[in-house]
């Protein structure tokens, strides 16, 4: 599954990038959990710059996705 990781961050990206050619920074879009469990997570897109990753309730951050970034917080802050 750590191969899958960086592939629901840059969707995500990418669904972010779409999403910001709309004017409506208030309307909700539909994200993937990054901690490969594929489950689908509704934000703003507010929400989704305020946080470093999209997780589910309740989900952290695998290891696999913070190889780089020594000593970050997996538990959090998310994205909703």
């Amino acid at each position: 599954m750590p191969q899958q990781l960086p592939i629901l961050r840059e969707t995500n990206r990418i669904i972010r990038e779409f999403a910001g050619e709309t004017p409506e920074l208030a309307t909700t879009w539909t994200f993937i959990c990054e901690c490969g469990c594929f489950g689908l997570v509704d934000l703003t897109l507010e929400e989704f710059d305020a946080a470093p990753h999209v997780l589910a309730p309740g989900h952290t951050v695998p290891a696999a996705l913070l190889q780089g970034n020594p000593g970050a917080d997996t538990a959090g802050p998310t994205r909703r």
